[in-house]
């Protein structure tokens, strides 16, 4: 059992360092936090953490070890999560083995997956409320609570502006060929994650047929959204697509030998670029 080896080897360097190590166990509640499937980390068939049988065993078997001592309980069951459900479920089962354990712990991470809105009429969490659940929580167990909420801060503060470098037409359908690629945003291709893409240029006039925004590496993959319809565009424009904030920056990559692109900062109507395009000599 991988969180016994752990335990030990953590036990017999703090022995070496004449000291005691506080650690963390995570547990995985069972919860399905009704988010996409592959940022969903909570469930019994998920490779994160320990389950009740198992976290309770983990403990019982520290109390013999005298160099560590169990701090912190964590959790954390998926991303991009719009319901207070789950985190209600999720606080209780934390109760549970807390009150099994019999452990005191210092410090509670409640992680985070608090979703945002990629689109106007997608739901909103009610931190409030949660805010609520969690105050009566903390009172309960008298624990410092940590919190994760990434996404939740900065989502909706980045967008990725692309070139529109060809329009190429199949049938009824136009290809929108940019200039950005899955590289430099991974979420539509990794996820099957929605992120609106918007015009820079206004137009009256529409494009009528279906409409496909894709990048330029040669996979099926490399696509960011399709649409019905969409104002009308022109080779040499460009678009911006929405709250990449999130993992926008941090999974972008190299691949196919791509240059990553610039970073720039808009404050008060004053630009500063964060980080300078990227030239292919540097990669090679």
């Amino acid at each position: 059992m991988l969180s016994l080896r752990v335990r030990l080897l953590i036990n017999k360097i703090s022995k070496k360092m004449n000291r005691v190590t506080s650690i963390g166990i995570r547990l995985n509640p069972n919860v399905d936090a009704n988010t996409l499937s592959k940022i969903s980390t909570g469930k019994l068939d998920s490779k994160f953490g320990l389950l009740n049988k198992n976290f309770l065993r983990f403990c019982r078997r520290s109390q013999n070890l005298k160099n560590i001592k169990i701090s912190a309980i964590s959790v954390h069951i998926g991303s991009q999560i719009t319901s207070i459900a789950p985190y209600r479920r999720t606080l209780n089962a934390i109760r549970k083995i807390i009150k099994l354990s019999k452990i005191n712990f210092n410090y509670i991470d409640l992680g985070g997956g608090f979703g945002i809105q990629y689109k106007n009429k997608d739901k909103k969490i009610d931190i409030k409320n949660y805010s609520t659940l969690v105050q009566k929580f903390q009172k309960e167990t008298n624990c410092k609570i940590i919190f994760e909420p990434g996404r939740y801060i900065v989502g909706n503060t980045g967008s990725l502006v692309s070139k529109i470098i060809f329009i190429k037409k199949n049938g009824n359908k136009y290809f929108i060929i940019l200039d950005a690629g899955m590289n430099d945003f991974m979420r539509p291709a990794l996820y099957d994650a929605k992120h609106e893409i918007i015009s820079v240029l206004k137009s009256k006039k529409r494009i009528d047929g279906n409409i496909e925004f894709v990048g330029p590496i040669c996979e099926s993959t490399d696509t960011f959204l399709k649409y019905k319809n969409f104002r009308f565009l022109k080779e040499g424009e460009y678009v911006a697509i929405t709250n990449v904030g999130a993992y926008g920056s941090t999974l972008s990559s190299n691949y196919n030998t791509r240059p990553l692109a610039s970073e720039i900062m808009v404050k008060k109507g004053k630009i500063k670029i964060i980080r300078k395009r990227q030239k292919i000599s540097e990669i090679i």
